[in-house]
């Protein structure tokens, strides 16, 4: 869950000032491309266009990116060891796999409740127009992401 934290400077922080010096902390992200990235674009546009949430000042970091994070847990005497993995996610449909999303994942119901039905029911048809474009089943739904497994320890 840091990745939705508000600093990445005060999260590093955090995660340096509570590991001990044999520790090693642990953390995966999706990568800056493919579908789960231009989802994850979608639902920020939504909650953006319908909240009085403050803008952010400044560019939102990128978890994904393998020399950012290096740099911030650098920063915080964190070396990292990184790997890219994939994972896929299979369903009936586009329209299945949306609908199983919206049931139970904790980002979708707390999209819905911050942007309201209507502007809810519109991301989601996005989001199945998104899925059917970068489906790798015409039979079926496949969705395969890249995500990053990220590991550190103090230097």
């Amino acid at each position: 869950g840091v990745i939705f934290g508000a600093d990445e400077n005060d999260i590093a922080a955090e995660i340096s000032r509570v590991l001990e010096p044999s520790g090693r902390m642990a953390l995966a992200t999706w990568v800056d491309t493919g579908l789960m990235s231009k989802i994850g674009a979608l639902i920020r546009g939504a909650v953006e266009e319908m909240t009085d949430l403050p803008q952010a000042d400044r560019p939102r970091f990128e978890w994904g990116a393998e020399d950012d994070l290096r740099f911030l847990f650098a920063n915080h005497g964190l070396s990292l060891q990184t790997e890219t993995r994939q994972i896929s996610f299979h369903a009936d449909s586009p329209q299945q796999m949306s609908d199983e999303w919206a049931d139970k994942h904790p980002v979708w119901l707390a999209t819905r409740s911050a942007v309201g039905d209507e502007r809810y029911q519109r991301l989601r048809s996005e989001i199945v127009e998104t899925l059917e474009a970068g489906n790798e089943d015409p039979s079926a739904m496949k969705l395969t992401s890249d995500y990053l497994v990220v590991t550190g320890s103090p230097v």
